[in-house]
């Protein structure tokens, strides 16, 4: 807020769209964290059993992707904890 300002007009009304948006993001947030936790999951096990099977290319794979999902997944959660509107980096 520049000098105590609104950034908004005082006639601005948002989009019926807006309100859709805003409405939907927290079942969003939560599918879309449900979505990372099932591919963490599957890759974590895919590693697990490709690496039993003596396919080490394949369970190398599926471990890097393992850990790129955890990594991911730490990230979205210190994301939704941190206020600023900063990207993390």
């Amino acid at each position: 807020r520049p000098n105590g300002r609104s950034l908004i007009p005082s006639g601005w009304a948002p989009s019926a769209e807006q309100l859709v948006q805003h409405a939907l993001a927290p079942m969003t947030n939560r599918l879309g964290r449900l979505a990372l936790r099932v591919l963490r999951v599957t890759a974590s096990t895919a590693s697990i059993i490709e690496l039993l099977r003596s396919d080490w290319t394949g369970g190398v794979s599926a471990g890097l992707a393992w850990l790129l999902f955890v990594q991911l997944e730490r990230r979205v959660q210190a994301g939704s904890t941190h206020d600023s509107e900063e990207p993390l980096s």
